[in-house]
C-alpha cells in the first residue's frame, strides 16, 4: 500500500508511540522491570508502562528498551518503506540521548531518500529540533491553541499569531522545524468544538475553519 502511495507522490508517516505501552503487553509479563521503569516519571501523564532507556544490562552488553523498539523501528523502515516518524509523547521520553539515537537509527535504515522525524513535545519548544535537538520538526502546539482562540473564542491577538505563523520568532530555525495543524486526535475538530460550544454550523462554520487553515498555511 505504501508503494503505491509513493507512486502516487504520497509519503507516508508513522504514528509511533515510544514513549509506553499498553499494560497486558506480553514485555509487561515477563520481566516488567528489565523493560520499563518501575514507577510512572509523572502520575499525571502517564499513560501505561514506560520504557526504560536509560537501562544498561551490562551482563549480555545490550540496553534493552533501546534494542527493541529500534529493532521495531528498523523494521517499520525496511519492510515498509514510511518515510517519517511521528514520536508520541516525546516529552514523556525525557531522554534526548535515546531520540538522537533512535533517530539516527530509522534514518541509516531509510538509506539516501529523506526521512523526517517529528516529535509530540508539548507545549512546544525549539530545543527538540534545531542544530542540537534530535528531531527534524517539532509538534506545533503554540500555533493551535492560538488559532483555536481566534475561531472558537473570537480572542483575537495579532502579535501572538504573528509569533506563531513566523516560527522563527519562537526560536526555530525555519518551516520545516515545526508541522501545524487546527486540529487532532487529541482534540475535538473545529468544526465539533464551533457547533459545542458556540453553537455555530453551516457556513459560518466553514468560514472559520477555512480562516484557521490559512493561518496554518503561511508557515508551511
Amino acid at each position: 500500500m505504501i508503494d503505491e502511495m509513493h507512486k502516487n507522490g504520497i509519503r507516508v508517516i508513522l504514528d509511533g508511540v515510544y514513549n509506553h505501552c499498553d499494560g497486558s503487553a506480553p514485555l509487561t509479563q515477563v520481566d516488567h522491570d528489565y523493560w520499563f521503569h518501575h514507577h510512572p516519571k509523572d502520575l499525571a501523564m502517564s499513560w501505561g508502562p514506560e520504557w526504560n532507556y536509560n537501562f544498561y544490562d551490562s551482563k549480555y552488553n545490550v540496553w534493552p528498551a533501546r534494542k527493541f523498539v529500534g529493532d521495531s523501528i528498523r523494521y517499520m523502515v525496511e519492510e515498509f518503506h514510511i518515510d517519517g516518524i511521528r514520536f508520541d509523547a516525546a516529552r514523556q521520553i525525557q531522554n534526548f540521548d535515546f531520540l538522537h539515537w533512535v533517530v539516527n537509527e530509522a534514518k541509516r535504515a531509510a538509506g539516501p531518500k529523506p526521512f523526517y522525524c517529528v516529535a509530540e513535545f508539548l507545549p512546544d519548544e525549539p530545543c527538540v529540533t534545531n542544530i542540537d535537538g534530535p528531531m527534524d520538526g517539532c509538534w506545533h502546539d503554540s500555533l493551535y491553541w492560538t488559532l483555536r482562540d481566534i475561531l472558537l473564542n473570537d480572542n483575537v491577538d495579532i502579535g501572538r499569531l504573528k509569533t506563531c505563523i513566523d516560527c522563527r520568532q519562537q526560536g526555530y530555525l525555519g518551516v520545516t522545524n515545526v508541522v501545524n495543524y487546527i486540529g487532532n486526535h487529541d482534540h475535538d475538530r473545529m468544526l465539533v468544538e464551533l457547533g459545542k460550544e458556540r453553537n455555530i454550523f453551516g457556513e459560518e462554520a466553514f468560514k472559520r475553519v477555512r480562516l484557521g487553515v490559512n493561518g496554518a498555511e503561511p508557515s508551511q
